[in-house]
């Protein structure tokens, strides 16, 4: 397992993972039974719990959607066990083509050296729109 010296390195290592596609990083930054929870309302949003779960739902769901789609951190907050990140959604729909920039937060709590649960806060209504194909707009937030 690739060990992390702080919460912070674990979460980068689990963005990084996610960016590469490495899902074996996934699976070690991640505990086996993490709890993924995305915001009511948000585009395909799962409660997934279990990391097979979360692989197959979340990570390889965006692809059939979206040409892009990224989270880019801005900031990290480092509380004990507990990592907020601060950051904006970016991408391309891909049936619309409209763009998204959507501001985000992302909480992890961590257990055991491992991401033991996942909390996602953003503006779904902003999302939504950049898949409307009539929306009128590029799908741009704040």
């Amino acid at each position: 397992m690739a060990t992390s010296k702080s919460p912070k390195e674990l979460i980068d290592n689990l963005y990084a993972a996610i960016k590469a596609k490495d899902f074996d990083l996934i699976r070690e930054v991640c505990d086996p039974d993490i709890d993924w929870i995305q915001n009511k309302g948000f585009p395909g949003a799962h409660r997934c719990h279990g990391i097979e779960d979360v692989i197959t739902k979340v990570i390889q769901g965006f692809g059939r959607e979206w040409e892009t789609f990224t989270f880019q951190p801005e900031e990290m907050i480092g509380a004990g066990d507990c990592v907020v990140v601060l950051g904006r959604y970016r991408g391309r729909h891909r049936a619309t083509g409209h763009k998204l920039d959507a501001a985000a937060a992302h909480v992890y709590d961590i257990k055991d050296r491992r991401i033991a649960r996942f909390r996602q806060y953003t503006d779904t209504h902003d999302i939504v729109l950049t898949m409307q194909p009539d929306s009128g707009r590029e799908g741009h937030s704040d």
